[in-house]
């Protein structure tokens, strides 16, 4: 009887910690009736990362439970703009080999280039005009250095070429 209480007393504390692991489903989604006058963009979350807020002051509908709108169609021919939301958050890391005065200096010293580095903004992204029938990928990238170039980077899946990039600051 004591082992059956034990392995339910296992369960219970393993379903508690790990909780129910559940992923996510990429669902398409378009902006364009004729998906032959479309092309698809991937937009990249991650770290740096990147999700549609409007295409032409339209918003995305809520996705089903446990699903999420990627790839997204929009009209090819036409250059597009689209506003993004572009995120960055950079991990601050201290040590403390140089004893307790030492971590606390380097602590707010690498605080504050993190606080620098870091971005959470929309981002009116001015796309060229796509080609019909094609797949892009848009990602978020950010430079080295303490502030870092940040750059929205349109590429073709399947070429893997840069079609276009995008600089912006971080306000």
């Amino acid at each position: 009887m004591k082992v059956m209480h034990f392995g339910i007393i296992v369960f219970a504390v393993a379903v508690l910690f790990a909780g129910c692991a559940t992923t996510r489903t990429a669902v398409p989604f378009s902006f364009v009736e004729n998906e032959e006058e479309s092309a698809s963009i991937e937009i990249m979350g991650g770290n740096p990362g990147v999700w549609l807020v409007y295409f032409d002051k339209n918003e995305l509908p809520q996705p089903a439970e446990e699903t999420y709108w990627n790839p997204l169609s929009f009209p090819a021919g036409r250059p597009l703009e689209i506003t993004v939301h572009a995120y960055y958050y950079q991990q601050s890391t201290t040590s403390t080999s140089a004893g307790v005065l030492g971590a606390l200096i380097s602590s707010v010293a690498t605080s504050a280039i993190a606080a620098s580095r870091n971005v959470d903004r929309d981002v009116l992204f001015t796309c060229p005009a796509l080609e019909a029938g094609k797949a892009y990928k848009l990602v978020f990238r950010k430079g080295a250095g303490v502030s870092g170039e940040n750059l929205l980077v349109l590429s073709n899946i399947e070429t893997g070429k840069v079609v276009y990039e995008q600089g912006f600051e971080n306000k």
